[in-house]
């Protein structure tokens, strides 16, 4: 059995496409620049985004990293690191 899953590749994806692409469960994959890392080779990085929430009061990112952490980070700071590129699943 094969899972097929099909997706776009976008170069410009704003917060509110994110929220839209993640409200069925979908995650969006993303590539993020990794500001202050102590790593010269990783000037990006992948990460999954679940979706778009606020948390007290505040609107953050649901975010699992591939390094095996998730977290909630303010959208005013993923937006500063983002690239905009991403995959999502297909409209």
């Amino acid at each position: 059995m094969h899972n097929k899953i099909v997706t776009d590749l976008r170069m410009d994806l704003t917060v509110s496409e994110i929220a839209k692409a993640t409200q069925g469960g979908n995650p969006v994959i993303m590539i993020v620049r990794n500001v202050g890392s102590t790593r010269v080779n990783e000037l990006t990085h992948y990460v999954v985004v679940d979706g778009v929430t606020t948390r007290m009061g505040r609107q953050v990112m649901a975010i699992r990293d591939p390094h095996g952490t998730q977290y909630f980070e303010l959208v005013e700071s993923f937006v500063a690191r983002s690239t905009k590129q991403a995959s999502s699943p297909s409209r």
